[in-house]
């Protein structure tokens, strides 16, 4: 089956994801969490992006950065070839690491920015291993209350006063971004495509665009029930995910 195509942000923002092979962990013990983030702090300085927030775990990593489309691919093979490489050396192991290609979707908006970065940090805690982000030790969020340079948490305080990013944070919410559990229940491009049609009553899924706003409302959050997600509908319908978040509220 071929590769779906990256979708270029507007914005130069993406969330990314790689998990291990076979839901493998890739962090044994502490010192492969520093590892791997010393690969990605000298992977950032090699080829230059902003790095607003991540979260390691044991059998996964998101990250949330800004960069050049160009460069999506090279920063990835960059930290998880040494990381890979590392790895397989100190547990004398071969073979691949990663599951697949990481995995990315793009952040068009202030609302969703917010959304990834809270998402990614409260990862441990949906997880069950800690009952409040700051009591993760593997993640960017104790970054945003110290002078940590890894992270580019001014960006982010210009979006949220420091004095609310805690609870923030600690609010209820019903997030959903980019994770294992979506991913498995997504549907194929192919298969999001001809229900989108019988969704929307449309011949092809380019014309969802001729529709306006209040039925593009009514048919995406119907969409969104059938599990075909905002990225795909994006893909395949040529409209921004600005105006998709927007219209699915």
């Amino acid at each position: 089956m071929p590769r779906q195509r990256r979708i270029a942000s507007e914005t130069g923002v993406y969330h990314i994801m790689v998990r291990g092979i076979n839901k493998q962990k890739i962090f044994e013990h502490q010192e492969d969490y520093q590892k791997y983030l010393q690969f990605l702090s000298d992977c950032k300085e090699q080829v230059h992006f902003d790095l607003y927030a991540y979260c390691l775990m044991p059998n996964h990593v998101h990250l949330l950065l800004r960069t050049e489309f160009s460069d999506l691919e090279r920063i990835m093979k960059c930290i998880g070839s040494r990381y890979a490489s590392w790895f397989n050396w100190k547990y004398e192991r071969v073979g691949h690491l990663f599951q697949d290609r990481y995995l990315s979707e793009t952040v068009e908006d202030e609302r969703y920015f917010l959304t990834a970065i809270r998402y990614i940090h409260r990862n441990p805690v949906k997880a069950m291993m800690v009952r409040k982000p700051e009591e993760y030790p593997y993640s960017s969020y104790p970054g945003y209350f110290t002078s940590q340079t890894l992270i580019s948490s001014n960006v982010v305080r210009s979006y949220i006063d420091p004095d609310n990013f805690k609870s923030f944070h600690d609010e209820e919410n019903e997030d959903e971004c980019m994770d294992l559990d979506n991913i498995k229940k997504k549907l194929s491009d192919e298969e999001a495509s001809e229900l989108l049609k019988q969704i929307a009553n449309i011949s092809e899924p380019g014309d969802f665009q001729k529709y306006s706003p209040e039925r593009r409302t009514a048919v995406i959050k119907k969409a969104l029930s059938q599990r075909i997600s905002l990225v795909q509908i994006h893909r395949l319908t040529g409209i921004s995910m600005r105006r998709l978040r927007q219209e699915s509220q």
